[in-house]
């Protein structure tokens, strides 16, 4: 039976003389360790934008070390429960937890999979149609049409003049179109997005002038007029300016 035994062998003579030998104390262990995944480890199939922590907990009189094995190889050894391990870079991660006594016997927690993606998504402007950056636009309408590299969650968001505003799509395709502008002047754009982890993702900002009208009857209509575009060396007065 498992357990902890001293012996001692004794012998004698045909002198009648006795001897004994050294006292020794030897351990039979045939019982593997309980091990077992401790809080904060994450759940199985967890998909998540922040950091996380894997530790495993071993009882067993006898424990000799506790390893964390991640992606099929041993990350962490520890000499005592508990033992934890760090993940905090983008990956998919398969790991679980191994104990071994000091007889040699070992047991395993399950496998667990999880996701962690700590990267935006990026999205670029598709041009045509959505208007160059610094360009007039001719027209009382403009379409914006976005791609991500991977798929938006929920809907993208377009910030018309600091406005946010739905855009119409799935996935990594969006578009939005804005008709019936009749003000001449600079607008501003950009589109946003999360993915499924909450990550959110930024275009660039993008302005253009709308020249739908010729207010001053010069034949030139007003964002493009040179009267009232800014050039090389304009001095600008004191303030907030998007360019």
């Amino acid at each position: 039976a498992d357990g902890t035994y001293t012996y001692t062998a004794t012998g004698r003579d045909q002198a009648e003389n006795w001897g004994s030998g050294a006292t020794r104390t030897v351990v039979i262990d045939t019982t593997d360790p309980v091990v077992a995944f401790g809080a904060p480890t994450p759940a199985d199939g967890t998909q998540t934008n922040q950091p996380q922590t894997i530790t495993v907990t071993a009882a067993d009189a006898n424990i000799d070390k506790i390893e964390i094995v991640v992606n099929g190889s041993i990350q962490k050894t520890c000499a005592a429960s508990p033992c934890s391990l760090l993940l905090n870079t983008t990956n998919t991660y398969a790991f679980y937890g191994r104990a071994t006594d000091k007889a040699g016997n070992n047991a395993d927690t399950e496998t667990r999979t999880i996701l962690i993606d700590m990267i935006a998504p990026t999205i670029v402007f598709e041009t045509p149609p959505t208007p160059m950056n610094g360009t007039c636009v001719v027209s009382d309408s403009v379409t914006i049409t976005v791609t991500s590299n991977e798929a938006i969650a929920g809907t993208a968001m377009l910030q018309w003049n600091g406005v946010s505003e739905a855009m119409t799509g799935g996935g990594v395709n969006w578009t939005a179109t804005k008709s019936g502008l009749q003000v001449p002047g600079i607008y501003t754009f950009r589109v946003y997005g999360s993915d499924a982890v909450g990550n959110v993702g930024w275009s660039e900002i993008r302005m253009f002038g709308l020249d739908y009208w010729d207010t001053d009857n010069d034949g030139i209509l007003n964002a493009c007029d040179p009267e009232t575009l800014i050039s090389a060396d304009t001095t600008l007065a004191a303030g907030e300016y998007l360019f």
